[in-house]
């Protein structure tokens, strides 16, 4: 018999302090009668099978930890309903399923990927974009996100990561770029 309809999964540093829309979630899900229970995603101890449904929210470390991750959301998947589908969240650990999404007629942020840290220069010199957010292909919560100046050709940047990301920066839909009517 299962104890638990839905486990929310989070980062261990977010059990005992849950963001507000993990609780929120939990809150809505319970007035909906679904017993709910917010749980690290790598807890050792947490029998999975035990559950009706196992959510993935706030794993904002799968990043630092991807293989550990990557393993044990296949070991709930088979204990668990996981939402969403194992291969979904393998293709989307890395960012790369962008290239695929454009090949299949998808409309993303402009994007160039590089393969090697050593192409950052180079790279700039060839794009339009006067200012550039960089970052790995696998991260979370902007960890080693940087926003650079063209000009500064990628000096500043600080990630070790291999496979990187660029976009140019675009103002929010809606409002005007600085110094805009």
């Amino acid at each position: 018999m299962k104890k638990t309809d839905i486990v929310i999964l989070v980062s261990q540093k977010y059990v005992k302090e849950p963001y507000v829309d993990d609780i929120a979630l939990k809150y809505l899900l319970e007035k909906k009668g679904c017993k709910t229970e917010i749980v690290a995603w790598d807890d050792l101890d947490y029998d999975f099978s035990l559950t009706h449904i196992a959510l993935i929210r706030s794993c904002w470390d799968y990043d630092q930890r991807i293989c550990e991750f990557i393993k044990k959301m296949k070991l709930i998947a088979q204990q668990t309903r996981l939402i969403n589908p194992i291969d979904m969240i393998l293709q989307n650990t890395n960012k790369l399923y962008l290239k695929k999404l454009k090949t299949v007629g998808v409309e993303i942020v402009p994007t160039v990927f590089i393969s090697n840290l050593k192409e950052i220069e180079p790279t700039l010199q060839t794009i339009e974009w006067d200012e550039v957010i960089i970052k790995p292909v696998i991260s979370a919560s902007g960890r080693n996100t940087y926003k650079i100046k063209k000009q500064d050709n990628g000096l500043c940047y600080g990630s070790t990561a291999k496979t990187q990301k660029l976009n140019p920066l675009h103002p929010l839909r809606g409002h005007p770029p600085q110094g805009g009517n």
